[in-house]
């Protein structure tokens, strides 16, 4: 995504979040994912829309934190902590990209793909993860 379209997305998700409209942050967010139209209206037809809609508000936290929507590698670099890179496997494109990123910009940082997951990653699998990287 471009500099200009981050930055339309992001004055459109603050401006459905500033109207009381979390639900259509949400679909402009997946859109901006290229999520198909089909699978954005089967996830609007799910029991799990209502909990998306309830933190729909919170994007534009995420985008706050964000900034210009760039991986922030100076301050990557930096980091001297022992750090556990993860994707899962079934992630959005973007998230491999920026954890391959970060991964080689932090240093001695670790990587891992988890296979068949998502960004919602089981406890079950990422907890003996988790134990060995800090035991």
């Amino acid at each position: 995504m471009g500099q200009k379209e981050y930055g339309d997305e992001k004055k459109k998700i603050n401006e459905l979040v500033n109207a009381n409209k979390p639900g259509d942050a949400i679909t402009v967010f997946f859109q901006s994912l290229k999520t198909p139209p089909e699978q954005i209206e089967a996830m609007k037809k799910s029991p799990d829309w209502n909990d998306m809609e309830s933190v729909g508000h919170t994007l534009v936290y995420d985008f706050e934190i964000l900034g210009d929507g760039h991986t922030p590698l100076d301050v990557a670099k930096n980091v001297h902590t022992p750090t556990l890179v993860l994707d899962g496997e079934k992630s959005f494109d973007f998230m491999h990209t920026t954890a391959d990123t970060l991964a080689k910009t932090i240093p001695n940082a670790k990587r891992k793909t988890l296979k068949n997951q998502t960004h919602e990653i089981s406890p079950d699998v990422i907890a003996p993860i988790l134990k060995e990287f800090f035991v």
